[in-house]
């Protein structure tokens, strides 16, 4: 490899950097982790390890400033690393902090102090605490761990200078409902409200009289309500109503509704409730929605079910009416409403006091002495409906919801250390970025327009995004145009240019929507001009370059590249390629002068930016030549050193005297480099047993400890232990390669080991691969599961195209199921590559490549896989999926067999269990042209739509095993790679 060549490689990657999202921090916290973030106006709370920091946000000139006011150190039980289940200011110098044992309330200023909160439950733990305040009450809503939920009420008490909470009331929950959650809770000037989810019978349906057979347990999403000024003992204003959601049909009463809440965002603006929840469908997969609710119709609701019960005199009246109803729809609403302060089986409500309608206010309960009838705390088990405006095929949880700051938009901070921008109506998702996962760590401060996080990787850092185009889009390629910000992207004579909004006037370049330019990055001449850039093929003819004026001949155009023949001229001339880009620009031209080697800004405030990257990057190149002759040097000693070492410690592993002395550590080839988070100690690894080998590696069982002083708590992981140390770079970029790649549908990356061998470590999937559990006589798959499995595959491979991952290696055995076989991760990076903007990657030697799954262009020894590489893949697999994981082009027993084959137009035959409509567009897939294959975004969306369909017109079929494996060639396993792969020469 030539030096030229392998700067061009370490060039490459920094490069690309700047299509990357900027990091924009505003505050560390070094040798702390951040647990939780809560705001009040201009004050952000943020809270650490063993304290809380108080800062004041301001704007400043390049990003809002973070100026500290406060502080307050914690202790007890509510210090250390342990999730807060609440965290929240009460007012501008009080905050609640809970975990799951207890709360407090602390001051910040003018003196800090904290105060605890006891619920008066000895030994209890909470899994979730959710709070509101009025008028300095506390209001707080906490779901024991196993257990029961309860309602507390704190009133402060101030004493000299000394300030404690009182409990005041204390309801607890009936014991008939299971699966209890709380994700939110807020106050209006009448009332407070907490949103969660619980697990119960389905009463209605049991009053129709129909039998055991009828009853069913629904998990539904619940917001409770009480009166702020409720001075009863019971909390007798208390009204449970249940929220469901378009779509969602509760007439069919074989099945159970199953609706988990995740997350709710009130917002007082528009007097809307945005409701976050797990949806689990007939079929058992399960999807994450949002819902949107007027919260003046849920008020409603409320008070409708309290005026309905005021004019009920006789439940037993009720009951009757409801046994002479017909079937589920045809109930009578008054059968869907109750009381739990009516001790029998069926406590269909009846009027307060036996009281006329009117007569008594919902909040003023407390004003009746009178014992009989004392009928509050009701229930309506009818459903308040809400408008779907987010619906994800992935099951991943959004935790936290925020406004979007701008109309129609969410921001949603999800489970899997994700931060989703949404799009609400239109069921898109505009930008994701990474943010730690975890309650209370999203905030929005609308002064400085920006939304504030912590970094997931390093979980010290504050980070935050400016509500822009500019701000959220770092180039071309990532901005959606359908954003509601109208962003268009400003383009300067070299195709290189910012996102900005839409508009002509701050643009001094080309301003473009709904298509992007190619750009032009470099340009070289010795004999022979060899134009760099991104997108370059995306002018077509008639295309044309210019130098000094003068036609210069292409040879070739590729992405990445343009060749054309022509004599070198003077290093001042100006270089033009001309093509047509689309109908809007039928000729479109791009210009760079030969010396000008990086590319000019576009707006008002470029120049001074322009010289700044220049700069920059000018000094990058200079510190990489110099890491690179360094680096080089210190492989080669090292090398040599290594080398000897190990000759050396070889021979003393195997003399009989010295054989029980362990081989030392191998130096490492990292020393130099920045502390990696993810870089493992060999001591937190107890091995349990081997579960598979190969030719380059073993995989073994271990446990996990990530704190190695607290021996009970561990993860069961997999360990992939590399034989030769000879592929520590070819590793070293799979673990790269996974560090960036979070999302459920992805196996987990947790770190890596360098000893005497290169380990890396990956949460162990219980369940094995889709291709053994295929395989096994005894599995029993379903076309349901099927199904499940192919839209599975889909999200997580839609995830890495928009990462420009291409793996290259894509296939049933590495697809890894969990325990319970419902959650499918992709695996197994090993031939992974992150690509250009363009998801094209050129390979460069040998390589042993499945070729089974091979696209045929690969297969004619092609230089560039690209992303349709995964989606030729893809088709193969749907193709497993249906043939219980038979072998691809079984009785071709050579790479050369299934090419010809190929060649000849023929295509693997559609299984018999694959619907026909499906199997058609997995054809697409297997295109001899890869740019006529689809993306996987609109895989996913046709897709969808298909299994959608198939579920709806045939449920019953949905359980129905597909195909047993037979015991012929057609169904041979996989061979090992000696006869399933082929070194083709890329």
């Amino acid at each position: 490899m030539t030096a030229s060549y392998f700067l061009f490689l370490l060039f490459i990657p920094f490069c690309w950097g700047q299509h990357d999202h900027q990091k924009n921090t505003l505050k560390e916290f070094v040798d702390d982790r951040i647990r939780g973030l809560a705001q009040y106006r201009d004050i952000l709370g943020i809270l650490l390890e063993n304290r809380i920091q108080l800062e004041r946000l301001s704007p400043g000139n390049s990003k809002p400033l973070l100026e500290e006011v406060g502080k307050i150190n914690l202790a007890g039980l509510v210090s250390g690393q342990d999730t807060a289940t609440e965290f929240k200011f009460i007012n501008e110098s009080l905050i609640l902090i809970c975990t799951k044992y207890y709360c407090e309330v602390c001051k910040g200023y003018p003196e800090s102090a904290c105060y605890s909160i006891s619920f008066g439950v000895s030994g209890a733990e909470y899994s979730t605490i959710s709070a509101a305040f009025v008028d300095n009450k506390i209001h707080i809503r906490a779901v024991r761990l196993h257990g029961n939920a309860s309602i507390f009420i704190f009133e402060p008490r101030y004493q000299a200078n000394s300030l404690r909470y009182d409990l005041v009331r204390h309801v607890e929950d009936l014991s008939l409902m299971q699966d209890l959650n709380v994700v939110d809770a807020f106050s209006t000037s009448q009332h407070t409200f907490f949103v969660g989810s619980a697990t119960r019978i389905d009463l209605p349906m049991v009053s129709l009289g129909k039998g055991k057979r009828f009853i069913r347990n629904n998990t539904e999403i619940r917001i409770s309500r009480i009166c702020n000024n409720d001075k009863t003992d019971q909390l007798d204003s208390r009204i449970d109503i249940v929220l469901s959601c378009d779509g969602i049909h509760y007439n069919d009463v074989n099945y159970p509704i199953r609706n988990s809440v995740t997350a709710s965002l009130y917002n007082p603006d528009n007097d809307e409730l945005y409701v976050a929840f797990k949806h689990t469908r007939k079929d058992s997969t399960s999807i994450s929605m949002i819902c949107q609710y007027s919260f003046n119709k849920i008020q409603q609701m409320f008070d409708h079910t309290w005026e309905k019960c005021q004019s009920i005199k006789d439940s037993h009246a009720t009951k009757l009416r409801c046994k002479q109803a017909d079937n589920y729809a045809k109930l009578p609403e008054e059968c869907f409403m109750y009381t739990w302060q009516l001790n029998i089986q069926q406590p269909f409500c009846e009027a307060f006091n036996d009281l006329k309608t009117g007569q008594i206010d919902n909040c003023n309960l407390h004003e009746s002495s009178s014992m009989a009838k004392r009928y509050g705390w009701l229930e309506n088990f009818k459903p308040v409906i809400g408008k779907v405006v987010y619906q994800s095929s992935s099951p991943v949880e959004f935790i936290e919801l925020r406004h979007g700051l701008t109309d129609d938009t969410l921001f949603a901070l999800n489970s899997q250390n994700g931060l989703e921008r949404l799009h609400l109506n239109e069921n898109e998702k505009l930008s994701w970025y990474p943010a730690l996962s975890g309650n209370r760590a999203l905030e929005i401060d609308e002064t400085n327009n920006i939304v504030i996080f912590a970094d997931p990787r390093f979980m010290h850092t504050i980070n935050y995004l400016a509500v822009s185009c500019q701000g959220l889009y770092s180039n071309c390629s990532s901005i959606p145009w359908s954003d509601p910000l109208d962003c268009a992207f400003c383009s300067n004579a070299n195709g290189g240019g910012i996102a900005i909004n839409n508009d002509k006037l701050i643009c001094n370049g080309t301003l473009m929507r709904n298509v992007c330019p190619p750009q032009l990055s470099k340009i070289s001449g010795n004999g022979k001009y060899i134009i760099e850039g991104i997108g370059l093929d995306n002018l077509t003819e008639p295309r044309k370059v210019t130098v000094c004026g003068k036609n210069c001949p292409i040879t070739t155009v590729t992405s990445i590249y343009l060749f054309c023949d022509m004599d070198q001229q003077h290093s001042s001339c100006e270089v033009t390629y001309t093509g047509r880009l689309n109908d809007e620009y039928p000729v479109f031209t791009l210009k760079r002068s030969l010396s000008d080697n990086e590319g000019g800004a576009t707006t008002s405030e470029a120049p001074s930016t322009h010289k700044e990257m220049k700069w920059l990057r000018y000094s990058a190149y200079a510190a990489a030549v110099f890491l690179l002759v360094g680096a080089v040097a210190f492989l080669f000693v090292c090398k040599t050193r290594i080398s000897q070492k190990l000759q050396r410690k070889a021979r003393e592993r195997y003399n009989p005297v010295s054989g029980d002395i362990p081989l030392d550590p191998l130096p490492s080839r990292t020393d130099s480099m920045p502390i990696d988070p993810f870089k493992l100690k060999i001591e937190q690894l107890k091995w349990v047993k081997e579960i598979g080998k190969g030719n380059s590696a073993v995989v073994k069982l271990a446990r996990f400890y990530r704190d190695l002083n607290d021996p009970q708590n561990y993860q069961e992981v997999a360990v992939k232990e590399l034989y030769d140390l000879g592929n520590f770079s070819e590793a070293m970029k799979e673990i790269n390669m996974m560090k960036i790649c979070q999302h459920p549908n992805i196996v987990t990356f947790i770190g890596w080991i360098q000893d005497v061998r290169l380990m890396i470590v990956t949460e162990y999937m219980s369940g094995g691969s889709v291709h053994d559990f295929l395989r096994n006589e005894n599995s029993k798959p379903t076309i349901g599961q099927c199904f499940n499995f192919i839209e599975q595959i889909l999200d997580g491979m839609v995830y890495l195209s928009h990462q420009h991952v291409i793996h290259r290696d894509l296939a049933t055995r590495n697809c890894l199921l969990n325990g319970e076989r419902d959650i499918l991760k992709i695996s197994d990076f090993g031939l992974s590559r992150q690509t250009d903007i363009n998801y094209i990657y050129v390979s460069v030697g040998d390589q042993r490549l499945p070729y089974r799954w091979l696209s045929i262009e690969i297969l004619n020894n092609c230089k560039k896989f690209n992303i349709k590489s995964d989606v030729w893949a893809f088709g193969v697999v749907v193709w497993e999926l249906f043939t219980r994981a038979s072998l691809p082009y079984a009785g071709m027993n050579s790479y050369e067999e299934v090419k010809k084959f190929l060649e000849e137009g023929y295509r693997l035959e559609r299984p018999q269990f694959c619907p026909e409509d499906l199997y058609d567009v997995v054809q697409t897939c297997w295109d001899a042209l890869p740019e006529n294959r689809p993306t996987f975004d609109a895989l996913q969306i046709r897709i969808n739509d298909i299994l959608k369909c198939h579920r709806e017109a045939f449920p019953e079929k949905m359980q129905d095993e597909y195909e047993r494996p037979r015991s012929c060639q057609d169904y041979e396993s996989v061979p090992q790679p000696s006869s399933s792969s082929v070194t083709v020469d890329v």
